[in-house]
């Protein structure tokens, strides 16, 4: 689903979601301020004056995808070769149902 129009408020995310079910797999773009969905982070530095990866302070970045030469990944966030898209799908299908108790990063 897409939304566009700079006047129009943008749905919320549940109302998206029930849209969709039943499924088994949604990937959002947007909704960065939605701390309770587990997310991943797709990091791309842009010269040696790019800002650090939001998930640097963002606990709710569970995986950050990056370059090698990117900078060092925050504790308990898995980090992931950002050209290696097979690796990338294998984790986000291995990742725990966050409606389930206990979800954690592998």
């Amino acid at each position: 689903l897409v939304h566009a129009g700079p006047t129009e408020r943008p749905p919320e995310l549940p109302d998206l979601l029930a849209r969709l079910a039943p499924c088994d797999l949604v990937l959002v773009e947007g909704y960065k301020g939605l701390a309770a969905l587990p997310r991943l982070e797709v990091y791309r530095p842009a010269g040696p004056n790019a800002p650090p990866p939001l998930a640097a302070s963002d606990p709710g970045i569970v995986a950050l995808a990056c370059p090698a030469a990117a900078p060092a990944v925050p504790p308990g966030t898995r980090r992931l070769e950002l050209d290696d898209t097979p690796g990338i799908a294998d984790f986000i299908l291995a990742y725990p149902d966050p409606r389930s108790a206990g979800h954690a990063p592998t």
